[in-house]
């Protein structure tokens, strides 16, 4: 019955709102019985499954879905990012290149850029990252999210005045985010221009004084500055955040030698 199908399966969604994804999957599985051809269930199936950790069946409802051939560029998505979930990073890609080869409009065809360069990003390819978030920006030239994958590909890779070109565009789409700002005092660091890492990272907590990244590199540049109080005073921070950097920060006051940064926190 069409209608008792749509009734559970608009009942799981209330689940899946309250992240309770068991008992969402009881309504979605009754909902297919009703309906073996609500492809819409199988795909929340799909997910839900996903989310509690359970990748055969997230995999197998995804590929029921496929055999019935209903909304071929919707399984492939959800598919994409069952397998991006697990780090199965090669078969997300086989998937988004397989949308690739479907007609598909603007909007999709961005995601589809964004996540196969998120997903070389995750393969530690930063030339193919790079080469997908220009696709996408190409695309979208206004696309925040693909200005800031940028910048996080080119600093993985070392550009690091690349990076920073990237994230003051981002910046210049939004001037409020925390996080653009942290990460821009990170690439100063790298950089060695201390003062103009302070003055991103003093903004980035501005903004948003829960950013424990930025009070953590503050931190860090103030014990390169042997600035012992200001040091303490970003540890207090951390230690009212309950962040687990405080402790770091503190033993960083005891050692004399630089150090070098492997990655954006």
């Amino acid at each position: 019955m069409l209608e008792l199908s749509r009734v559970l399966y608009k009942k799981s969604h209330s689940y899946m709102e309250n992240e309770e994804y068991e008992k969402a999957i009881v309504y979605l599985l009754n909902s297919i019985k009703e309906d073996s051809d609500f492809i819409d269930a199988y795909l929340d199936l799909s997910y839900c499954y996903a989310m509690i950790d359970d990748f055969e069946e997230a995999e197998y409802y995804c590929d029921l879905a496929l055999e019935k051939n209903i909304q071929e560029v919707d399984v492939l998505l959800m598919l994409a990012f069952v397998y991006h979930r697990f780090e199965l990073f090669d078969e997300e890609i086989d998937a988004l290149n397989r949308i690739l080869n479907l007609d598909v409009d603007g909007d999709i065809l961005l995601d589809i850029f964004l996540n196969l360069g998120n997903a070389y990003y995750e393969k530690n390819d930063m030339d193919r990252a790079i080469a997908y978030y220009k696709k996408a920006i190409k695309l979208e030239p206004e696309s925040l999210e693909a200005f800031v994958d940028l910048g996080n590909a080119y600093f993985a890779n070392e550009e690091f005045k690349k990076s920073i070109e990237s994230y003051k565009v981002a910046l210049q789409l939004d001037s409020e985010d925390s996080n653009i700002y942290s990460n821009l005092g990170v690439a100063y660091i790298e950089l060695g221009e201390k003062n103009e890492a302070i003055k991103y990272l003093n903004q980035a907590v501005l903004l948003n004084p829960h950013n424990e990244s930025a009070h953590y590199n503050l931190g860090i540049l103030y014990a390169m500055n042997n600035e012992s109080d200001k040091v303490i005073e970003q540890y207090n921070r951390l230690l009212e955040l309950g962040s687990d950097m405080a402790p770091t920060l503190l033993k960083i006051l005891d050692l004399k030698e630089k150090f070098s940064y492997d990655r954006l926190y």
